[in-house]
């Protein structure tokens, strides 16, 4: 009789636990799988993120990144160069040297001493170091995002539905303009040009987005967008209406969640069904009219 009792009590203690548990999972502020934001609040997968925390509480929230790629920035000596008398200017750009004879009357040299034998010795000069800074991001290949990381906080989830190789047509040899739309003056890319661009495709994830993102209880299945599905995403969403139009762009090209100054969402179209320098070669990918990405950000100054 005692043995069965207890069989009972066990039993009924295992139903219990089942019922707080599902009650748990249902009162849960976002119950969706993915990114998903609710009264001013982030998760994935109903684990709470934000903006400013740790990347340590983010990885153990999303699980471990792929890979860590880490970009100098700055570094660099800027110089410049005044002629007192003649009123002429140069200073460091881009690799070369840029000379200023008058308002809007601009030359470019390759060093100082071209610009000394033609036009005489200078009168002054100023020279500044630009400090270096470590830009780090963690990338997340298989699910498709990766977040920038300034002194260990995460500041920005950048989420990529179209991969930035169907975006661009990718020309890497020192001979060829690195990608269409890079330079839109057709010209050739400095050597500054092209290690930003490949700064850039490094720290793309290899694998695009197809998870979901729900706001509101509204839910964007990327596994069922493809790259022609701008408006199927914006109305799966409910974000088409004025209050997600950013100032200063349009409705057409970008729409914005605004929940508060600690996180803003901001979905970017790309589209390139009206040609230009901007798009890449349809023989390759065809119309494109897509989320080009998802940005998760804050304004960490509070510019307001």
């Amino acid at each position: 009789m005692e043995k069965m009792m207890k069989s009972k009590y066990f039993v009924l203690l295992i139903i219990l636990v089942q019922l707080v548990s599902c009650q748990n999972k249902n009162t849960t502020e976002c119950p969706e799988e993915g990114f998903c934001i609710s009264n001013k609040k982030l998760f994935y997968n109903q684990k709470p993120l934000a903006l400013g925390m740790p990347i340590e509480k983010f990885i153990e929230a999303v699980g471990k990144y792929d890979r860590k790629i880490e970009h100098s920035i700055g570094g660099e000596i800027y110089k410049e160069w005044y002629w007192k008398k003649q009123k002429y200017e140069a200073y460091t750009s881009k690799g070369k040297i840029t000379f200023r004879l008058k308002e809007n009357e601009y030359k470019e040299y390759s060093n100082i001493e071209e610009i000394i034998k033609k036009y005489g010795k200078y009168d002054s000069t100023n020279v500044e170091k630009v400090a270096t800074d470590i830009s780090t991001f963690y990338v997340w290949d298989k699910l498709g995002f990766n977040v920038w990381v300034d002194k260990g906080m995460v500041e920005q989830i950048n989420i990529s539905p179209i991969h930035k190789t169907k975006m661009f047509e990718l020309k890497q040899s020192d001979e060829e303009i690195l990608a269409k739309g890079l330079l839109l003056d057709g010209s050739e890319p400095t050597d500054e040009e092209k290690k930003n661009y490949n700064a850039i495709m490094a720290r793309q994830p290899k694998s695009e987005f197809k998870g979901n993102i729900t706001y509101n209880g509204n839910t964007a299945d990327f596994s069922k967008i493809g790259y022609k599905d701008w408006q199927k995403a914006v109305s799966s969403l409910k974000i088409a209406g004025s209050d997600f139009d950013p100032p200063g762009d349009s409705e057409g090209w970008s729409r914005w969640i605004k929940e508060d100054y600690e996180l803003y969402v901001t979905l970017k179209r790309f589209n390139n069904k009206n040609g230009g320098l901007d798009t890449p070669n349809k023989k390759k990918v065809s119309d494109i009219d897509g989320v080009e990405s998802i940005e998760i950000w804050r304004h960490k100054n509070y510019d307001k």
